[in-house]
């Protein structure tokens, strides 16, 4: 377990990056690949992140966060990845929106990051709480 500011992460390659003052974004996904693309283009461009390996590790990240920044959200958007062992994308979002209602958690927008392509299944995760979806493969060069 790694423990960064107050983040705890597991078994990641890549945990924290706290350059900047602003809030940062929340890169969920089990492939190491896409943590370091996603990673790579915060550091690219200055944003602060922070990554969780899948949906339960992401759930304790916010949970803990929640409360430490009060009011705010805890992050400025989450990126989350549709298909991970233990907790999938959409069931995060599911979850997330469960103790927005039952807790009063303050949510960051969710965004789906997916391979997936079939309009079901682009349409379930919209239905589960992410605003929004970034098709892979992601590429950030145009």
């Amino acid at each position: 377990t790694v423990v960064t500011e107050g983040i705890v992460v597991e078994n990641c390659d890549q945990t924290t990056s706290r350059a900047h003052t602003e809030l940062p974004i929340l890169i969920v996904d089990d492939e190491p690949v896409n943590r370091f693309i996603l990673s790579n283009f915060c550091k690219k461009v200055g944003i602060d992140f922070v990554v969780a390996c899948d949906g339960i590790e992401a759930l304790q990240v916010i949970k803990e966060n929640a409360f430490i920044r009060g009011a705010n959200p805890p992050f400025r958007m989450a990126i989350i990845d549709y298909q991970m062992p233990e907790m999938s994308g959409p069931q995060l979002c599911q979850e997330l929106h469960r103790l927005e209602t039952e807790d009063a958690l303050i949510l960051p927008p969710m965004v789906g990051h997916t391979a997936f392509v079939s309009r079901e299944e682009l349409d379930f995760f919209l239905e589960s709480g992410a605003q929004g979806i970034l098709e892979k493969p992601t590429n950030f060069d145009g």
